[in-house]
């Protein structure tokens, strides 16, 4: 399995969601399962995910202003290009820990070309 874990800022300063996710990643890549992290913001953990991640891949942003329809064209756009490193990989399945970073893991399964 391929996981694309979506954080905002990795740091430890910020709370128990953030590690939460680190020793869920860490515990998959143990087990032998291929991790990525996408990030908005470098944090303190960084370093830590650096020992265990296929890729570390920082993005401008998650989200798009969706009261207005360019700015979804342009954030879309920006996201895929972001990303476009793992996309050649095994089919990867996305975690999420807030509903906020849907609409990323959203855009990236739709640019993704059926096998």
């Amino acid at each position: 399995m391929h996981l694309i874990a979506l954080e905002n800022e990795p740091s430890s300063t910020l709370g128990g969601q953030e590690l939460n996710l680190l020793g869920i990643c860490e515990g998959l890549a143990n087990r032998g399962h291929q991790v990525s992290l996408v990030y908005t913001k470098e944090g303190d953990l960084l370093e830590t995910y650096g020992k265990f991640c296929q890729d570390l891949i920082p993005v401008k942003r998650y989200q798009a202003n969706r009261k207005n329809p360019l700015d979804m064209v342009k954030f879309a756009v920006e996201f895929f290009n972001d990303i476009s490193p793992i996309k050649k990989r095994l089919t990867p399945l996305f975690f999420l820990m807030t509903l906020v970073l849907y609409f990323g893991a959203m855009v990236y399964q739709l640019s993704r070309k059926s096998p």
